[in-house]
C-alpha cells in the first residue's frame, strides 16, 4: 500500500466523522432493530 501514515490517519478521522453523523446512527439503529 503506497499510503502514508498521515493519509491513513486522515481517512480514519473522516470515517469516524461519517459514522458519528446522526443520520448514520439512526440508520444503524433501524438495522439493529430489524435483527
Amino acid at each position: 500500500m503506497g499510503v502514508t501514515r498521515e493519509r491513513v490517519r486522515q481517512l480514519e478521522a473522516q470515517a469516524l466523522r461519517k459514522l458519528r453523523h446522526p443520520n448514520r446512527i439512526r440508520f444503524l439503529n433501524e438495522l439493529h432493530e430489524r435483527g
